[in-house]
């Protein structure tokens, strides 16, 4: 009878466990790879892309980023470094970015002194997925370094990064 009991309540238990949701496993892409994974992200986004990125300068992820939010009305939030931002090329991104109502940010490291950097390289898309990795939004990542990307299909895993983009200033 305890028997019967003991598997009545492990069955029971079971099926009013919440079903795991699959997932689908990470995407890995590696130099120049990157870059079209980066790009078909962006173009991918539905509501929402939360970045916090060291150097975004290449034109055709800042033109992306600009068809995101005007076809689509993508809200764009851009946390960056402001060291990074006296750089030509960023700056004329950034004002692009600016002028079309993105949200733009520029960030110190955490001890916020004059050598400390916000080097986060990190996107959040639609508070679902996130793309990370050692890889800047620059012509140089893309074609002359030695550079990662992954991207993480997960909520939960997003939440954490959206949290830390609040934390970044």
């Amino acid at each position: 009878m305890r028997s019967c009991l003991a598997a009545l309540l492990v069955v029971a238990a079971v099926a009013s466990a919440p079903a795991q949701i699959p997932r689908p496993a990470p995407t890995v892409a590696f130099d120049d790879d990157g870059f079209d994974l980066l790009l078909r992200q962006i173009r991918s986004a539905q509501k929402e892309l939360v970045i916090a990125i060291y150097n975004l300068s290449e034109p055709e992820v800042v033109e992306a980023l600009l068809k995101a939010k005007r076809q689509h009305q993508v809200a764009i939030r851009i946390k960056h470094d402001k060291g990074q931002a006296t750089q030509e090329k960023m700056a004329i991104a950034l004002k692009l970015l600016r002028e079309a109502g993105v949200e733009v940010t520029e960030c110190r490291g955490r001890k916020g002194g004059m050598l400390s950097a916000m080097h986060n390289k990190f996107m959040v898309i639609d508070g679902a997925r996130v793309i990370t990795g050692s890889q800047n939004w620059s012509r140089n990542a893309f074609q002359d370094n030695w550079e990662n990307l992954i991207l993480v299909d997960h909520p939960d895993v997003a939440q954490k990064y959206l949290l830390q983009w609040k934390k970044i200033e």
